[in-house]
């Protein structure tokens, strides 16, 4: 059976090329077409794989704790995390990243209202709000024509940044992403 589909794994095999901490740079010099072009099949990928490696269960799997956090309640959750700890693309109903820069701690922190799950679950299924930040994108631009209209531009470039954004988390989520602790589930 072939790798599990994950945000890294989309990424690395679209761009041939290692997400760390030094090819930063090389995404930040990525044309919008491609990251639209990459939108469209990260989300053709997600649809295809994804069920298939994570939703089956076998006698592997079936003893697992494996905590589903319903998208549904993401109002709720939104709610508990800003009451006891800070806001977090990983939950809740904004799936935007910060806008400073994160390093290991911070994205450490990000992690801290799914710390104690993670302590007994052998996988933490979320909401994938890596895709859900430019789901635009992916679902209704029109390659040809979103630079002539100015909402659809302003929506594609806040998309892009995002995108942008969340590459330093997922590269210090890394392990716990490949490893299949914290899987982003599509919605």
């Amino acid at each position: 059976m072939p790798s599990s589909p994950t945000p890294i794994s989309l990424i690395e095999s679209y761009f041939d090329q290692d997400l760390t901490r030094s090819s930063l740079r090389f995404f930040d010099e990525v044309k919008d077409d491609t990251w639209i072009e990459f939108a469209k099949s990260y989300l053709a990928q997600m649809e295809k794989d994804f069920a298939s490696h994570f939703l089956d269960t076998s006698k592997e799997t079936d003893k697992q704790v494996r905590l589903y956090f319903e998208p549904q309640l993401a109002a709720y959750w939104d709610s508990a995390v800003k009451q006891f700890y800070h806001p977090t693309p990983l939950l809740g109903m904004s799936p935007w990243p910060p806008e400073t820069t994160l390093n290991q701690q911070k994205v450490s922190s990000l992690l801290d209202p799914l710390k104690k799950q993670l302590l007994f679950a052998h996988s933490v299924f979320i909401r994938d709000n890596f895709y859900y930040c430019f789901d635009f994108v992916a679902d209704s631009v029109d390659q040809s024509k979103w630079r002539a209209d100015p909402n659809s531009r302003r929506l594609v470039e806040g998309s892009i940044l995002s995108i942008k954004r969340w590459l330093p988390i997922l590269i210090e989520l890394r392990d716990f992403i490949e490893a299949g602790i914290l899987v982003f589930m599509p919605y």
